[in-house]
């Protein structure tokens, strides 16, 4: 399996994650939280899927950095977040658990790629997984500073 197709096939488990993940939530901020990851993974697989089938095709992608942020701020501004469940703080930390694997991967591919613009690609993907882990870490404290004054 080359180093494109083992990213698919993690974008795949991550899609799978995040889309296992609203399933379970019923906060509609954390919902919406997961379905725009689970979106960008989306926007992942049809990036490495299209340099995978076109290996020589110039490509352009330009991910949405700011919309988790976003989102998140949306979570902090109503407090949203009082009184979550075990489930609920267990889901982030799996979340934040899966951005760091993801991230850690797709550095280790960009690391290995030889043409500079797959590398270029790949460079704005791992920018977005950079934010994506930023925005969880934050959710994980926003959910922990919450539990720890009640």
């Amino acid at each position: 399996m080359s180093a494109l197709e083992l990213a698919i096939a993690n974008v795949r488990n991550s899609i799978n994650f995040y889309e296992g993940l609203t399933e379970k939530i019923s906060l509609p901020c954390l919902k919406s939280l997961f379905i725009s990851m689970a979106h960008d993974a989306q926007h992942h697989l049809d990036v490495i899927s299209a340099i995978l089938e076109n290996p020589g095709k110039m490509m352009v992608y330009q991910p949405d950095l700011e919309s988790l942020s976003r989102i998140f701020e949306t979570i902090v501004d109503t407090q949203g977040l009082e009184g979550v469940s075990r489930d609920v703080v267990e889901g982030c930390h799996q979340a934040m658990k899966n951005e760091e694997t993801v991230l850690r991967n797709y550095e280790e591919l960009l690391n290995s790629l030889q043409s500079s613009t797959t590398k270029a690609l790949f460079c704005k993907i791992v920018e977005q997984e950079k934010k994506h882990l930023s925005v969880i870490k934050d959710l994980c404290i926003l959910i922990s500073e919450q539990q720890s004054s009640k």
